[in-house]
């Protein structure tokens, strides 16, 4: 029997997961600590939902290998991969309308996928 560790290393989804933490995480402090334009903090608050479209995506696949809705621990994932994805919807939404007016609305189509990202937590 595998060991869990040796397990998630060779998971390429684990590796990938933690690629997108570092790389995020670093871009995020040095913004934080070298004087930086608007527009490249706009680009990194566009791009950093892309973890959650990834965990989202791949949360979908691991809902079905758990059953999906014929078990509790599929079900769960589920909801929690939806909610992942609404909000990847929102940000996405939100980066778009910051680029085109400068500014977002409210209430916007960005507060759409928050609002559902919410209620799918909740399930």
């Amino acid at each position: 029997m595998k060991s869990f560790y040796k397990t998630a290393i060779e998971d390429i989804y684990f590796n990938i997961s933690c690629i997108l933490f570092v790389v995020f995480s670093i871009w995020w402090i040095g913004l934080h600590f070298f004087n930086v334009s608007p527009i490249q903090i706009q680009i990194w608050a566009a791009l950093y939902q892309l973890t959650a479209l990834f965990g989202g995506i791949v949360g979908l696949f691991i809902a079905k290998k758990w059953g999906l809705f014929k078990s509790t621990m599929g079900r769960a994932i589920f909801m929690f991969s939806i909610g992942l994805l609404c909000e990847s919807f929102a940000q996405s939404a939100g980066s778009y309308l910051v680029l085109k007016l400068g500014t977002v609305p409210y209430p916007s189509l960005s507060d759409v996928g928050a609002f559902g990202a919410l209620i799918f937590y909740a399930i």
